[in-house]
């Protein structure tokens, strides 16, 4: 059974979709640079354990921390994603998390950009 979270009305509330953009189609091998890259949704176990692990670590952090601009349709993602979640999930501890497991797994490959 799961569990209503509370917060879902406040969030979604007032978010509309905004018109979609065409984008050109990548295939999963433009978009990694290497022949059979995986593909999008396909979940990688270690990688999705580190990200809970850092989101464990992020939850209840106290702080200002620094602000950071994120585009609107990815902020109305990340709430309508901490709305439906079966847990109070703070977008910033959210956001906090998967820049960490992103930075932890490619930061040796955006050093080279």
């Amino acid at each position: 059974m799961k569990k209503e979270n509370s917060l879902k009305g406040a969030f979604i509330e007032g978010i509309t979709e905004a018109p979609k953009k065409p984008r050109r189609k990548a295939t999963a091998e433009k978009a990694s640079g290497v022949k059979g890259g995986s593909q999008k949704g396909e979940d990688r176990k270690d990688l999705w354990k580190e990200f809970e692990a850092n989101l464990d670590k992020s939850v209840g952090t106290k702080g200002q921390g620094n602000a950071v601009w994120i585009p609107d349709d990815v902020m109305k993602r990340l709430k309508i994603v901490a709305a439906e979640a079966s847990r109070n999930l703070p977008v910033r501890a959210m956001v906090t998390a998967i820049v960490t497991t992103f930075l932890d797994e490619y930061e040796k490959k955006m050093k080279k950009l």
